[in-house]
C-alpha cells in the first residue's frame, strides 16, 4: 500500500473518532449531532475507503455530490424557514403593533429578551431583563406596574399560569396581573400587591410546585390565582399522557442520554431544517391559544 493511502486511512480514522467522540475528547462542547459532526464521520469513512478500496475515485465523487446536494437542501430549508418567520414578524409590525403607541418600542424590547435559566423542581424561569416595556427581576418575576409590594399591609395576590398570564405579546402594563392590580386598587381600601408568577410554557403543576416551595420558605400571600390549562391540554394531546410538560422528551434526552452512544440518525434528522420544513407541510395539529415559546421561540402555549 502506498504512503498516501496509509495516510488517508490514518487521517480518516482520526476524523471519524473525533466526530463520534468529540464531546468526550473535549473537541466539541455539545453532545448533540449536527451537520459538522455528521460530515466529519462521512469524510473520515470516505478517506478510509479511499485508502483501502479500489473504487475510491468514484466513491469520492459520489460522496461529494451527495454532500453538496444535502447541504444545498438544508440551506434552502433554513432560508425558507427564516424568511417565513421574518414575513410573519413584518406582518405583525404592519398590523396591530403599528396602531398602538407602545408597539414599536415593545417589538424592539421583545427581540432578544427571552432566555431561560434552570431552577430546581420547576425546571426554568425567565432570566432578569430590563427595558422600557419588559422588566423581569432576579427571581424571574415580571414587573406589575403600581404594585405596592413594599408595604407590609398590602393585600398580596399571586397569579400563576403560562405565557397568557406572563403576557408574552404585551408590555408590563397590559398583562392580566397588571389589570388585576388596577381593578383591586380601585376597590380595596388597603394597598395592593399583585405578583405576576406566570412563566411561559409552564403547566399548572409547575405553578403548584413553585407555590409549595415559596410557602416552605415562609412567604404568605393573601390570595393565589391559577389561570391556565391550555398548556396542560396541548402537551397532554401531544405526548398522549396527562402528566407532562413542555419539551419533556428533550429534557429526558439531555439528562439521561448516553453520550458514548453512536450516531443517532433519528435525533439528528429531527434537528435539521429539512425535517422542520416537512413538519410544517403536514396538516396543522391542535395548538393551545394565547401562548408563545421558551428557550427562544413560541411554545405552543413555549423558550
Amino acid at each position: 500500500m502506498s504512503k498516501w493511502r496509509v495516510g488517508a486511512v490514518v487521517l480518516g480514522v482520526v476524523m471519524a473518532i473525533a466526530a463520534l467522540f468529540g464531546t468526550e475528547l473535549g473537541i466539541s462542547r455539545s453532545p448533540e449531532w449536527d451537520l459538522s459532526r455528521l460530515g466529519g464521520v462521512i469524510a473520515g469513512l470516505g478517506l478510509i475507503w479511499a485508502g483501502i478500496g479500489r473504487g475510491y475515485k468514484l466513491f469520492a465523487v459520489n460522496l461529494l455530490n451527495v454532500l453538496l446536494l444535502l447541504g444545498a437542501a438544508e440551506l434552502g430549508a433554513r432560508v425558507t424557514i427564516e424568511f417565513n418567520i421574518l414575513a410573519q414578524r413584518v406582518s405583525h409590525e404592519k398590523s396591530y403593533y403599528q396602531k398602538v403607541d407602545w408597539g414599536q418600542q415593545f417589538l424592539k424590547d421583545n427581540q432578544n429578551f427571552y432566555r431561560v435559566v434552570y431552577t430546581p423542581f420547576t425546571l426554568w424561569h425567565i432570566r432578569p431583563y430590563t427595558s422600557q416595556t419588559i422588566n423581569i427581576d432576579g427571581l424571574g418575576v415580571r414587573r406589575t406596574p403600581n404594585a405596592r409590594c413594599d408595604d407590609a399591609n398590602a393585600f398580596r395576590v399571586w397569579v400563576y399560569g403560562g405565557s397568557t398570564v406572563w403576557g408574552s405579546l404585551v408590555p408590563d402594563g397590559y398583562t392580566i396581573p397588571a389589570y388585576l392590580q388596577a381593578f383591586l386598587s380601585e376597590r380595596l381600601s388597603q394597598p395592593v400587591c399583585v405578583v405576576n408568577r406566570g412563566v411561559s410554557a409552564w403547566v399548572l403543576q409547575q405553578g403548584l410546585i413553585d407555590l409549595q416551595l415559596r410557602l416552605q420558605q415562609g412567604e404568605r400571600p393573601d390570595l393565589v390565582i391559577f389561570y391556565g390549562g391550555s398548556n396542560d391540554t396541548n402537551y397532554a394531546y401531544r405526548d398522549r399522557v396527562t402528566t407532562t410538560h413542555y419539551l419533556v422528551e428533550q429534557f429526558k434526552e439531555r439528562l439521561l442520554s448516553n453520550r458514548n452512544e453512536m450516531l443517532n440518525i433519528g435525533r439528528f434528522l429531527s434537528n435539521t431544517y429539512l425535517f422542520e420544513v416537512i413538519e410544517r407541510l403536514q396538516p396543522p395539529k391542535f395548538v393551545a391559544t394565547g401562548t408563545q415559546e421558551v428557550v427562544g421561540e413560541a411554545d405552543g402555549d413555549v423558550v
